[in-house]
């Protein structure tokens, strides 16, 4: 799929088959990321490091992501936790849909954390379409929501309603080509 999204022979509208059954994940995310690698090198190699490489980026990042609330000790300590954690080590070497969720969690996260310190901040933007597409990764999904919700919940009532409007947007955005596709298709991934 990677190489054809490449080769500009197929747009996929929803995400890969979900496990044991006919419907797939609302939305193509992952494979257009997986097609990103391919475009330097074409061979499954590419996808292989390329994942491997985000999982190394996703433990520097949730250091990053430590360091205000922690400290600098308290962050290294998570961030090597993070890094040594044998399912970001067993994991992070497969191109398999849930393995690159972990990236789009702490990017969350991070955000998340930005927008309970200043709720007037752009920060709400991003957060926003970046809790949305986590169900294109994995079915999963609400769990992480859950504990984004956790974090930010302090602060909803501050929120800009043009940051919440411009994230809400985004959000929206990443769901139409699923819209699109059970609109035509009189609504057959929902119904699989």
């Amino acid at each position: 799929i990677g190489m054809d999204i490449v080769e500009l022979k197929h747009w996929p509208l929803l995400g890969t088959q979900i496990t044991d059954g006919a419907g797939r994940l609302p939305g193509p995310t992952f494979l257009y990321l997986m097609a990103l690698p391919l475009l330097v090198f074409r061979g499954p190699e590419a996808q292989f490091l390329f994942v491997e490489v985000l999982g190394a980026f996703t433990a520097t990042l949730f250091w990053h992501a430590m360091r205000k609330p922690f400290g600098e000790r308290g962050a290294l300590f998570a961030g090597v936790l993070f890094a040594l954690s044998p399912w970001a080590a067993l994991y992070a070497d497969r191109t398999w849909n849930p393995n690159v969720m972990p990236f789009f969690v702490t990017l969350a996260f991070l955000a998340a954390l930005r927008v309970r310190e200043n709720p007037g901040s752009r920060w709400l933007v991003a957060f926003l379409p970046l809790a949305a597409v986590l169900a294109h990764l994995h079915m999963s999904a609400p769990v992480a929501w859950a504990a984004l919700l956790v974090v930010v919940w302090p602060s909803v009532r501050s929120w800009p309603r043009r940051h919440l409007l411009m994230g809400l947007g985004l959000g929206v955005l990443l769901y139409l080509p699923l819209l699109g596709h059970e609109l035509f298709t009189g609504f057959g991934n929902t119904r699989n």
